[in-house]
């Protein structure tokens, strides 16, 4: 229902998110940085109205994604492994509501 993330990249409703970088209808995640309608995201670490990956990771309004693993209002992925009402995301695969 929410969408799923994964290092291979991945689709959903809501985002997509690869290691090369993709573009999806909020949004574009990748390695080396992008900038959506929404926000922006980079190996670097970047903050959003909407949300920030960073590899260091990093925390938003909304949400946050880091190689740590971090929690946010919403959700938390991490390399680890992360469970949250809304998603999952593990380095190896995805699980998604």
């Amino acid at each position: 229902m929410y969408g799923s993330l994964a290092t291979e990249g991945t689709v959903s409703e809501y985002w997509y998110l690869a290691t090369e970088g993709a573009v999806s209808k909020y949004g574009s995640l990748a390695t080396e940085g992008a900038v959506s309608k929404y926000g922006s995201l980079a190996t670097e670490g970047t903050v959003s109205e909407y949300w920030s990956l960073a590899t260091e990771g990093a925390v938003s309004m909304y949400g946050s994604l880091a190689t740590e693993g971090t929690v946010s209002k919403y959700g938390s992925l991490a390399t680890e492994g992360a469970v949250t009402e809304y998603w999952s995301v593990v380095i190896e695969g995805s699980v998604s509501k």
